[in-house]
């Protein structure tokens, strides 16, 4: 007999409706032996103009969840999860149709699915639909014990970025990432005028080397959007800036816990964060489908 199960579709979510999701994540993630990777910043922080969460119900319990999120302009970042007892009944593959009919309804060129990396039926899934395996990476987290033993001469500030940063930011997302003039605005900006996001700008004598962005949330500060001009990498300005970021966190933001996510081929980064104290706690598979 075929379950019966109702998908809705939120613009927001309630509180009743992030403490279901919370439970559902607590059971799957205790079955799986997984950690999901949710965005519960992002998730707390809908702002209710289109639609961004997909909920799958049996009898009034959640039993699915899946979460979308826009990243880039024109890419569309999933995670979800169903309950272990409701597995193999189509509830996933059903909220992934959906949110891929919103995907194509927004226009966009890409999906992106993330997957535990410990988590193999999520592997079975994505490759069920011919989605490539793109880039994994890792979360990290800095020890509090830690104690930065080599301090750094370099002379540096840092100061709040603002709207009259534009360019250097644009420019220096061109640099970091290779992204288009167009995305880097509207990254940019978006961080620029969101409350819980703060840019910071490394300077030498007033001339921009870097920036850094953190997101704060109720436990910790999340470290983003970190790059260093090509002229003054491998000279020990990022491990300054980060640094300088972390006191920051620590002493303006009143954060004590700092994390951030590295690509797993970026060796120079890891290696960066590490020397830090970041330490690898998961890590995360994104799968790739081009919207035809």
């Amino acid at each position: 007999m075929k379950l019966a199960y109702k998908i809705v579709k939120r613009s927001i979510l309630s509180p009743l409706d992030l403490e279901q999701v919370k439970a559902l994540e607590e059971v799957c993630n205790s079955h799986d032996q997984i950690v999901l990777k949710l965005n519960w910043n992002m998730l707390k922080n809908r702002e209710g103009t289109e639609i961004t969460d997909l909920l799958a119900y049996v009898d009034g319990k959640l039993v699915g969840f899946l979460g979308l999120y826009m990243i880039e302009a024109k890419e569309i970042e999933l995670s979800g999860m169903v309950h272990p007892e409701y597995r193999r009944q189509g509830i996933f593959r059903e909220m992934f149709r959906q949110a891929k009919e919103e995907a194509v309804q927004k226009q966009l060129d890409t999906i992106l699915i993330t997957n535990p990396g410990s988590s193999e039926s999520g592997k079975a899934f994505s490759e069920a639909l011919f989605a490539r395996n793109k880039f994994s990476e890792y979360y990290m987290e800095r020890q509090h014990e830690y104690e930065d033993k080599q301090p750094s001469t370099i002379q540096l500030g840092l100061r709040l970025a603002t709207i009259d940063d534009l360019a250097e930011l644009i420019r220096l997302d061109q640099e970091g990432f290779s992204s288009s003039p167009e995305d880097a605005e509207q990254y940019e900006k978006k961080a620029l005028a969101t409350e819980k996001v703060t840019i910071l700008m490394a300077e030498i004598e007033e001339k921009p080397v870097g920036k850094i962005l953190l997101r704060e949330n109720e436990t910790e500060i999340f470290f983003y959007g970190f790059v260093v001009s090509k002229e003054f990498r491998g000279k020990g300005y990022g491990r300054k800036i980060l640094n300088d970021s972390i006191t920051y966190a620590k002493t303006i933001l009143q954060k004590e816990k700092q994390a951030l996510e590295v690509a797993a081929t970026n060796a120079g980064a890891l290696h960066l964060y590490q020397s830090c104290g970041f330490v690898s706690i998961r890590q995360d598979d994104y799968y790739e489908l081009r919207i035809d």
